[in-house]
This record gives C-alpha cells, sequence and structure tokens, in this order.
C-alpha cells in the first residue's frame, strides 16, 4: 500500500501532528519528535504520548503511516571532536525504541549492522 503525506509541525506538542495530517488530507505523516535545532530536549510526558496513541488510534494512523525522526544537527562524520561527540550521544537517543512507536525493537543494533558490514564490502 501507498501512502500520501507530508512532514507536520509539532509545535506545541507531538500529539498536535495527527489533528494536523488529518486537517492537510494526509493518510502519512512525517514528524519531528524534538526540536530539529536543538541538542537536548525534555522527555515527552507520558500525557502527550498518551494523546498521541489515542489521536493515532482515533483517525486510523498506524505505525507504518508514521515517520518520526530526530534533529538535522547529527552528523557522524562531524570533523570537530564536539560536534562528534553531540551528533554520537543524540544519534543513540534518537534510535532507541521510540515511546511513540512501541513496534520499534532493537533499533540501535539494526542501525549498527551496515555500519559493521561496510568494511567488509569496501574495496
Amino acid at each position: 500500500m501507498h501512502y500520501l503525506g507530508t512532514h507536520v509541525s509539532a509545535a506545541g506538542g507531538v500529539d498536535k501532528t495527527v489533528e494536523r495530517a488529518v486537517a492537510i488530507g494526509a493518510d502519512a505523516f512525517a514528524l519531528f519528535t524534538k526540536n530539529q535545532r536543538q541538542w537536548k530536549a525534555k522527555p515527552l510526558a507520558d500525557e502527550i504520548v498518551e494523546d498521541f496513541r489515542a489521536a493515532c488510534d482515533a483517525h486510523g494512523f498506524g505505525p507504518d503511516q508514521i515517520l518520526p525522526h530526530g534533529s538535522h544537527l547529527i552528523n557522524l562524520g562531524h570533523p570537530e571532536a564536539e560536534g562528534l561527540a553531540k551528533s554520537r550521544a543524540a544519534f543513540l537517543v534518537g534510535h532507541r525504541p521510540d515511546p511513540l512507536r512501541p513496534d520499534q525493537r532493537g533499533g540501535v543494533t539494526q542501525l549498527a549492522e551496515p555500519a559493521r558490514l561496510a568494511p567488509r564490502r569496501t574495496p
């Protein structure tokens, strides 16, 4: 099945993204799980996560229709030590199983697999 959607704003809370997607007629959507221009963010409140899940259920959005992603600041090839350290920390935090998508398990292991295999496949 193919879906059509766009990136929707999470301003005011990720629970607001579902209504924004519905308002534009999307049957899929992407969202930042935190401010994409900052390194740190407070954890999502349980109430926001519950409201997000309830809105998804009410409007028929399943895990295959939602693309959560992290900061554009992350650069795992950052040339400066401080930027690299921040990128690594943000990448690992951002790719643990996402509280918005309980179907995700073992995400860090799956993401690390290509990096482990790359030296074997590079001439």
